[in-house]
């Protein structure tokens, strides 16, 4: 009975599992994955590509720019996206989208409790969403 070697160094190699079979192994599966990813669309009219705020590369559906202006405080562009619809983004990050109009539903409870005439308190409101409400 052949058993997995417990690291590459543990490894025998007259079992034919060796470090080299391991490292190749690990080679072709990160091989088919980089196969199925698709490249990078750069340099077209509208960039698509946005980093997230934990330095991820995110590629949105971007189709519009609805508004671009370099304001004096920061660079305001509203996109539009088949998916997530107009998106703001303000100095390179993405804000908010109108997709996120059921996240702010979510945390309201859909108008169950009524705050009329009481002072309240939002902590980490973002675009005021929840305020409106």
């Amino acid at each position: 009975m052949l058993r997995r070697p417990l690291s590459p160094t543990a490894a025998s190699p007259r079992h034919g599992t060796g470090p080299h079979l391991t490292i190749a192994a690990a080679w072709h599966s990160t091989l088919d994955f980089m196969l199925g990813v698709k490249a990078d669309v750069r340099g077209g009219a509208i960039d698509r590509y946005w980093p997230t705020a934990d330095g991820r590369l995110v590629e949105y559906d971007i189709d519009e720019v609805v508004y671009d202006e370099d304001s004096p405080y920061q660079d305001i562009k509203i996109l539009h996206s088949k998916q997530f619809g107009n998106i703001l983004i303000l100095s390179g990050d993405v804000n908010l989208a109108e997709s996120d109009l059921a996240y702010t539903r979510t945390i309201m409870g859909s108008g169950k409790e009524d705050y009329t005439g009481k002072d309240i308190l939002i902590l980490g409101g973002r675009d005021g969403g929840n305020y409106v409400k």
